[in-house]
């Protein structure tokens, strides 16, 4: 009985796990997309969006672990964000040749939209 139990906690979890992670990859895919349509990117730009996207995901997510598990204090977690922030949003305002307003705007109306995914 003990090792169905832990049986079905490991699948859980790895389900949990594996779900999440499915839905942040369409959040993702939303955003490229979206970005492809609206910027009228090429298909090597839009990958290499998909690459950078990802990428700003998960170092986002690390550092969010970090904060948890106690590995930095709440100020490096703010820094460390600014600082992941700051390196995607650099890239893509070179990706589209726009503006920060544009691009405020483009993430804005992207963001409220995910939403409802």
């Amino acid at each position: 009985m003990k090792q169905i139990t832990i049986t079905l906690l490991v699948f859980f979890t790895m389900s949990m796990a594996f779900a999440q992670d499915k839905y942040q990859m369409k959040k993702i895919n939303y955003f490229v997309d979206a970005a492809q349509k609206e910027f009228n990117l090429n298909k090597n730009q839009t990958k290499e969006l998909l690459d950078n996207r990802t990428a700003y995901f998960n170092d986002y997510q690390k550092v969010f672990s970090a904060a948890k598990n106690g590995e930095i204090s709440q100020s490096e977690k703010k820094t460390q964000v600014n600082e992941v922030n700051n390196k995607f949003n650099k890239y893509f305002n070179e990706l589209t040749g726009k503006t920060w307003d544009e691009l405020k705007q483009f993430n804005d109306r992207v963001r409220e939209e995910m939403k409802e995914l």
